[in-house]
């Protein structure tokens, strides 16, 4: 991007570049606000790599990787542990609600009545019940109490390890 500018509300993934800057290249000042930035690849700031001033706030920054230095970016503020994605193999980035991503981002950052899945999925919504207005959640998703998942899928069947007969 030449020129400064906002990125609000984006689900930047799956990217690749040969150079620098696999999910966003910035030559100039820029903001990017409630979004999720993953599975990047790049030599160099696999998810971000920028030569200005970036501001990022409630953003997901996980997941990007660079072959010679800056997987991720510093950051404002974001997530430093795993999000939990629902499946990130499959493009699905929502954020489970164990996710620490929840009701963790900050209000007086967005505008955006919507998350990216647009009118039926309003920001702000409270992760234990989502008719209450709560704190906006970190990520381009807002987690819908009672229809996202809730749980990572568990182990339900056990499994018995025997040891090899070696005779």
């Amino acid at each position: 991007i030449s020129g400064s500018g906002t990125f609000n509300n984006c689900l930047i993934i799956n990217n690749t570049s040969t150079e620098n800057g696999g999910g966003i290249y910035l030559t100039n000042s820029s903001n990017t606000i409630n979004s999720t930035i993953s599975n990047n690849k790049a030599k160099k700031g696999a998810g971000i790599n920028s030569t200005s001033t970036i501001t990022l706030k409630i953003v997901i920054l996980w997941g990007n990787v660079a072959s010679i230095d800056g997987n991720e970016i510093y950051k404002e503020s974001g997530t430093v542990s795993d999000p939990i994605f629902v499946d990130p193999n499959g493009d699905d980035y929502r954020v489970y609600g164990v996710s620490p991503c929840i009701d963790a981002g900050g209000n007086g950052y967005i505008s955006e009545l919507y998350d990216i899945r647009g009118e039926g999925y309003p920001r702000k919504l409270d992760g234990e019940d989502s008719s209450l207005v709560g704190t906006v959640d970190i990520g381009a998703y807002e987690y819908k109490h009672g229809e996202d998942k809730y749980l990572p899928p568990t182990l339900t069947t056990p499994i018995l390890l025997l040891p090899q007969n070696n005779n």
